[in-house]
């Protein structure tokens, strides 16, 4: 395998987990964010890291950003941020240029701004969803990227009698309810998660939200997760 040079641009929940992977593959990595903290905690898992304003074209050029063979934006919700920055790549000459989009009207801009591939987080999220949904066994808890989580909890009392669409799971909390599963006389049965499917008592619902959110629900219900 040819050692390459990245540039990895964010280092959040996205960027930190793909910078350690590539230095542990054994690629020149440089590492850049506005956080110090976050700069000072890569040194260790990455060629080089420095503390940088992204949006100054004159100090990623000064830093080398322009010698890297593949560029990668991942700087989250900051949306101006990242455009303006894979836009600056692109100007750089650098061929191959990874953006993480927050949308897909924000992937669409990526695109035209100069990135050759655009990943959505929470697209991803959902195809993952559906493949674990056809295995055999039940996952309790998968941490997903940008702090989505995927957790079995009890369906609380409060929402016992109503159904999914009644029980604001995602108008108030931002939660969707991927999966049912009941117990009855006849052993154990996973029903769809549809607006109209009723929530009764000793249910497991299956939700897919942020961490903060699935906190939210855990301290209005009083639901351990």
């Amino acid at each position: 395998m040819d050692r390459r040079r990245f540039v990895i641009i964010g280092l959040g929940s996205f960027g930190k987990p793909v910078t350690m992977s590539l230095h542990q593959m054994g690629h020149e990595v440089l590492a850049l964010d506005k956080s110090k903290k976050a700069v000072q905690a890569a040194r260790s898992y990455c060629s080089r890291a420095a503390v940088i304003d992204v949006s100054d074209r004159t100090a990623l050029e000064k830093i080398g950003v322009q010698d890297a063979d593949v560029g990668i934006v991942g700087l989250g919700s900051k949306i101006a941020a990242s455009i303006l920055v894979t836009m600056f790549l692109k100007e750089f000459g650098i061929k191959e240029i990874i953006a993480k989009a927050v949308s897909i009207d924000h992937g669409h801009i990526l695109e035209r701004a100069g990135a050759t591939e655009v990943i959505h987080p929470e697209r991803d999220i959902a195809k993952r969803l559906a493949v674990q949904l056809t295995e055999p066994e039940v996952i309790a808890r998968i941490p997903f990227l940008e702090g989505f989580a995927l957790l079995e909890v009890q369906a609380p009392k409060t929402i016992w009698g109503k159904n999914l669409g009644e029980s604001r799971l995602r108008s108030k909390y931002h939660l969707t309810a991927a999966l049912i599963r009941r117990k009855d006389e006849n052993g154990e049965k996973s029903l769809p998660a549809t607006a109209n499917q009723v929530v009764k008592k000793g249910d497991v619902l299956l939700m897919l939200g942020k961490r903060e959110d699935l906190e939210m629900f855990r301290q209005d219900t009083g639901e351990s997760l």
